[in-house]
């Protein structure tokens, strides 16, 4: 499978950058107990090839988390101290898989920073997948490269970068069974903020009635702009601009061979989200108002010309944000086209020669694998970036680097 690079128009990351180097300052946080969902039970694999190995990502997909309210929840299970399950598995092996659910509600308050702010799982058995879930990430947020898997021990995911102060956080581990006669998740589940444990405290739901107020707004969409992560289609002056803002509403410009700061207004009286940037090269100040934004999309409006840039999220690689996508190959020679189906099949069609080729994948970490059948690996691409717009891989075995870029309606 050849790729070669196919140039984009510009560039403009946001990313959030959260940091206190006071460790006199840790935040008071306030953990609830755990509590355990049994979920379904038993789920066949179907077509999905778990190809033997305990805990492999890919029965992921197949997960459900259970409502918030899901009458289910109930206290987790206790050693001591440290929640400790273990049961007797009846999983028939790489044919079903089990999944039991954990979560915890973090408090945080308004104005809270952290150097680290971690989750880790003694053992598991077969596998874990960590969460985060609240206003910024309503779908949740993890770092597959994290996931739990049989024989290791304490899995750390930080979300540090991910927690929003001013809300309940919800921490959520996904525990997977893939194979008899054992279910087991041992040795506690820990958080700590700046390697400080925080021990969940009893009488949380009494002391946290009322949630805290999440930020509200008089425009909807701007919910989803403070401490977010977007890649921009512009011209101009946004043509390989890096730009990383803080939840403090104050963020850095970084355009290559310098280094600008910008200033960040999230909210006016009438609700609009402001980005003012101050350019001091020629003394000119831009304004953008958000026009329009959700959790795929972000388009600013140039105050002074009127121009839209309209950004998609960066997000990580999984199957749910490259099903139904359809990425352009531009080799110099053909033009080809590579499109995600659902169900884990690709499609790779060449205009010119006329070929159409389907392929399946798998993802594991950073890799998209395509396969020509259930066995045999066609091409391993390791991702080096990816986002809305753009998916940048390298073909094992090879020192190309290829720009893929998103064929939007």
């Amino acid at each position: 499978m050849k790729y070669l690079i196919s140039t984009l128009s510009c560039l403009l990351v946001l990313s959030a950058v959260w940091a206190n180097n006071d460790p006199a300052a840790d935040p008071v946080v306030s953990l609830s107990p755990w509590e355990i969902n049994d979920g379904k039970g038993h789920i066949p694999l179907g077509k999905i090839d778990m190809r033997r190995q305990p805990g492999n990502p890919v029965a992921y997909q197949l997960a459900s988390r259970p409502d918030k309210m899901d009458a289910n929840w109930k206290p987790a299970p206790m050693e001591g101290k440290n929640v400790s399950m273990i049961r007797v598995s009846t999983v028939p092996c790489y044919e079903a898989v089990d999944f039991t659910y954990f979560r915890a509600f973090l408090a945080v308050p308004e104005g809270a920073t952290f150097d680290h702010l971690t989750v880790t799982i003694g053992a598991v058995d077969d596998g874990a997948r960590m969460f985060i879930y609240n206003s910024v990430y309503p779908d949740g947020h993890f770092d597959p490269s994290t996931d739990g898997r049989l024989g290791g021990k304490n899995f750390t995911v930080d979300f540090k970068d991910e927690v929003v102060p001013g809300e309940i956080n919800t921490i959520m581990i996904v525990q997977m069974d893939d194979c008899a006669k054992q279910n087991n998740l041992t040795g506690g589940l820990t958080l700590k903020v700046n390697d400080q444990k925080v021990e969940p405290d009893p009488n949380w739901k009494e002391n946290h009635t009322r949630f805290t107020k999440k930020k509200r707004y008089a425009n909807p969409a701007v919910r989803f702009i403070p401490k977010s992560n977007w890649s921009f289609q512009g011209d101009g002056e946004f043509e390989d601009v890096d730009l990383r803002i803080r939840p403090d509403g104050k963020g850095t410009l970084y355009i290559p061979g310098e280094e600008d700061e910008g200033v960040f207004n999230y909210v006016d009286d009438n609700g609009k989200f402001i980005f003012t940037y101050n350019d001091e090269e020629d003394g000119t100040v831009h304004r953008f108002e958000v026009v329009r934004a959700d959790k795929n999309e972000l388009h600013l409006k140039d105050l002074a010309s009127g121009t839209v840039h309209i950004a998609g999220r960066k997000r990580r690689l999984s199957y749910k944000n490259l099903e139904n996508s359809a990425w352009i190959v531009d080799n110099g020679e053909s033009l080809e086209e590579l499109t995600f189906l659902p169900g884990q099949r690709a499609v790779m069609e060449d205009e010119n020669r006329g070929t159409r080729t389907t392929l399946t994948y798998t993802i594991e970490g950073n890799k998209i694998i395509f396969l020509l059948d259930e066995t045999n690996k066609d091409a391993v691409m390791d991702v080096h970036d990816f986002d809305y717009f753009n998916l940048i891989v390298q073909q094992e075995g090879r020192d190309q680097v290829s720009h893929l870029k998103r064929e939007l309606e």
